[in-house]
This record gives C-alpha cells, sequence and structure tokens, in this order.
C-alpha cells in the first residue's frame, strides 16, 4: 500500500474514533434515549450517529498513539457537556416534582431509584415522566441531535476545549432549570400552606381533634384539586422551558469563542 494511501486511511480511522467518542459520550450522558434502553441500542445509535458525522470530518492530522489521549478527553467532553445540557432541562421537572410531594406530604411514599442513585416519590417520577413526553412533544431530543451533530463544525474533532468555559453557561442553566420548576410549583405549594395554616388554627381551637388524620386528608385533597385544575398550565410552563433548550445549547457551544 503506498504511504499517501496509507496516512490517508489511518487519518479517516483516527477521525471516526473522535467522532465515535463524541458520540458516545453523548448518549452515555443523555436522558435520551435513556438509561432504561438496552445498552445494544445505544451503542447502535452511537455509531449510527458516527457514521452520519464522519463523511463531513476530513482526515485527522494526528497520529495514533499519546499524542491520541487528549483530543480523545476533549471529545468525551464535547459528548458530556451537550448531553448534560438537555439533563439539566429536565431538572426543572424533578424540582416540580419534589416541591409538589414535600407539599401534598406525598414524601412518605419514597422508595429507592437504583437509576439515580437517590430515594424517589411516585409524584416525581410521574412529573419526570410528563416531562419526558412534553420534551419528545416539543421537538427538544431533535434540537439537541441537531446541536450534537453541528458541534463537529462549532468544535472540530481532535481539538481540545479548555473545560473552564463551559462552567458558567452550563451553571446558568442549572440556575434557570431550578427557577422554573419552583416558580411552577407555587401555586400548589401556596395552597397547601394556606390549609396547613388553617388546619393548625382548627387544631388550636379543638385539641382533641385528631387533626393529623385530618389534616393530611385535606392537604392532600385540596392540592390534588389545585394540581389537576393547573395541570394545563403546569404542561405548558414545561414545553415554554424545554423550547428554550436550542438558545441554551447556542450560549453553550459558543461559549469556546
Amino acid at each position: 500500500m503506498p504511504a499517501a494511501l496509507s496516512h490517508a486511511l489511518t487519518g479517516l480511522i483516527v477521525a471516526f474514533s473522535l467522532v465515535l467518542t463524541r458520540m458516545a459520550a453523548f448518549v452515555a450522558v443523555s436522558p435520551f434515549p435513556g438509561p432504561w434502553v438496552p445498552a445494544r441500542v445505544r451503542i447502535a445509535l452511537a455509531l449510527f450517529l458516527a457514521l452520519v458525522v464522519a463523511p463531513h470530518v476530513g482526515p485527522s492530522r494526528i497520529e495514533p498513539g499519546p499524542a491520541l489521549v487528549l483530543p480523545l478527553f476533549g471529545e468525551v467532553l464535547v459528548g458530556v457537556v451537550i448531553g448534560f445540557v438537555l439533563r439539566l432541562a429536565l431538572v426543572a421537572a424533578d424540582m416540580l416534582g419534589s416541591a409538589l410531594a414535600q407539599a401534598l406530604s406525598l414524601t412518605f411514599a419514597a422508595s429507592y431509584d437504583p437509576q439515580s442513585a437517590s430515594q424517589t416519590d411516585p409524584l416525581s417520577h410521574l412529573v419526570t415522566m410528563m416531562a419526558s413526553l412534553v420534551a419528545i412533544g416539543t421537538g427538544a431530543h431533535r434540537v439537541v441531535l441537531g446541536a450534537l451533530l453541528a458541534s463537529v463544525e462549532a468544535l472540530p474533532p481532535g481539538h481540545v476545549p479548555p473545560a473552564g468555559v463551559f462552567l458558567l453557561p452550563l451553571v446558568d442553566w442549572l440556575a434557570r432549570s431550578v427557577e422554573h420548576g419552583f416558580a411552577l410549583a407555587v401555586p400548589v405549594v401556596a395552597v397547601c400552606l394556606v390549609v396547613q395554616l388553617a388546619v393548625a388554627l382548627v387544631s388550636r381551637a379543638a385539641p382533641q381533634l385528631q387533626i393529623f388524620s385530618v389534616g393530611i386528608t385535606i392537604t392532600i385533597a385540596s392540592g390534588v384539586v389545585v394540581l389537576f385544575a393547573g395541570l394545563a398550565d403546569l404542561t405548558s410552563g414545561l414545553a415554554v422551558h424545554l423550547a428554550s433548550i436550542g438558545s441554551a445549547l447556542e450560549r453553550v457551544l459558543s461559549a469556546h469563542g
């Protein structure tokens, strides 16, 4: 085999390896397709994305060997950051579910979730599932995949970006997600707080009343009524937040300059 052809083939293999590393890091971190999807499906998705992007990437000038370690680390970083943006978008649903469960006194039904290695209550799990459906309905997964495929032009494979440049945009996006989740939970939390204050006043007036059983029943009932009455607003609020994931990805990827 001529030396020029061998060198070009080596460059193509190195370039494909870099692209595949970025796609695999994204699939490993991103909630899409999700950790509950079989590993073979996730590996196939990473290979498919790499095969789609690889023809648009020229041969790499990086030689195989120790010099390839740092570029591979850079590809892992970029893939993780893009997947993490989508994961942070769903933090709004996590905060919303946790706040609702606390307000409705449903945290006693929490169970251990091996995927997140934490205690998860049923209401938070339902809200997270609802947010995932809303994300698919609003096309957030298509926006993230488009940004992932376009990232090979904004951040060419083999180029190692400084890790610190992504920190501030990610923290800002996390703060916005947490703020949005708590803001959506305010109506239910306010109603439950008023109900609990009213129950406390009743308990002072009638100490012989079994205030715990009565109070928790009234709190859950009133909270559920308000929750179902504002379910459409909660869904639309999550949709608005998830629709802004494109601008968040643009800020994160453009932070490198």
